[in-house]
This record gives structure tokens, C-alpha cells and sequence, in this order.
């Protein structure tokens, strides 16, 4: 799997946004990294690990708050109902 990603300055007034960037990489770290002592032997292997991270984040991680749903069953939900 190839994750492209790039950088974006967030504006300091779209506190919004900055909030749900800052509460992923708090779930991430906490999932992730957090009671879990792992050394990673180079970038690569740590921006793998990241990627994956993602992946399971949007496609296999159900939430309470989307009623059970992935992330990605909850998008397609809303856009089904925005029709």
C-alpha cells in the first residue's frame, strides 16, 4: 500500500480543525506507540507502521459515536443521506 501525504499549514483561527488533528495524533500515539516499547529500525519502517496505522484507523476501527461504523461506512452513510 502507497500513502501519499503532504504537509498543510492549518490557519491558527480554524480551531476546529486544529483540534481533530491534535485528537488524532493523541489516539494514534496512544494506540500506537503508548505501553508498547517498539524500536523501529529506520524511516521506513516507522512511515510503514504509520501507514498502516491509518488504513486500520479509517477502514477497521469502529467507533460509538458513528453508531458502530468504520470511519469509512460512516462517510459513505452521510453521502448516501445527502442524496
Amino acid at each position: 500500500m502507497v500513502v501519499r501525504s503532504r504537509h498543510e499549514a492549518i490557519d491558527v483561527t480554524e480551531r476546529q480543525v486544529n483540534g481533530l488533528i491534535e485528537s488524532f495524533f493523541g489516539t494514534l500515539k496512544c494506540e500506537m506507540f503508548y505501553g508498547f516499547q517498539r524500536n523501529f529500525q529506520n524511516i521506513s519502517e516507522l512511515h510503514r507502521a504509520i501507514s498502516n496505522y491509518i488504513d486500520y484507523y479509517n477502514t477497521k476501527r469502529i467507533k460509538d459515536k458513528l453508531k458502530g461504523r468504520t470511519r469509512m461506512e460512516h462517510r459513505s452513510f452521510v453521502l448516501k443521506q445527502a442524496q
